[in-house]
């Protein structure tokens, strides 16, 4: 089995974000007869990375940093796996920990609108969208306060809006 303290987020209690990255770290105890060593993560999106370890003639070692993106929401069992080979046969230690993916909002910014407004006057809100991710889509919402409400879908490459209002 891994040794010691096998994993620990970057920053302690903190939610893993979609589209931003963040780092595991772990440490091991190879066998003292190993002569080589190598190691695999699955990070449970469908995406792997070969880690390149040294055996450390049984001492307890850190693996290297390990730094991955979510590009979605969701829950993920991350494994990671290091073979040590021996004189007689492959010694095999593995570890996982569930990793919990949160949606990264959208930031939102706004022009100035029209400071005043009387009666049958138009008022006009621009502004735009961003996100980490370049291919999510987002619906945009505004309340004018007098009851009506202007919502529209943008697809992931339309991010600017330009909308009048008459009061």
């Amino acid at each position: 089995m891994l040794t010691g303290n096998v994993w620990g987020l970057n920053t302690a209690g903190a939610s893993v974000l979609e589209d931003v990255s963040f780092s595991l770290h772990g440490s091991y105890s190879a066998p003292d007869s190993a002569s080589s060593c190598s190691g695999e993560v699955d990070w449970g999106d469908g995406s792997s990375d070969h880690l390149s370890i040294d055996c450390g003639n049984g001492a307890v070692m850190s693996l290297p940093v390990l730094e991955h993106e979510f590009s979605d929401a969701g829950s993920f069992t991350v494994n990671v796996e290091l073979a040590f080979d021996t004189d007689s046969d492959t010694v095999f230690r593995q570890a996982s920990r569930t990793i919990v993916v949160q949606n990264t909002v959208p930031s939102l910014d706004l022009l100035p609108p029209t400071p005043r407004a009387s009666v049958y006057d138009s008022v006009r809100l621009q502004g735009f969208w961003d996100h980490p991710d370049p291919l999510q889509d987002v619906t945009v919402s505004v309340d004018w306060g007098d009851g009506g409400v202007h919502s529209v879908f943008f697809e992931c490459l339309d991010r600017d809006f330009d909308w009048s209002h008459v009061y």
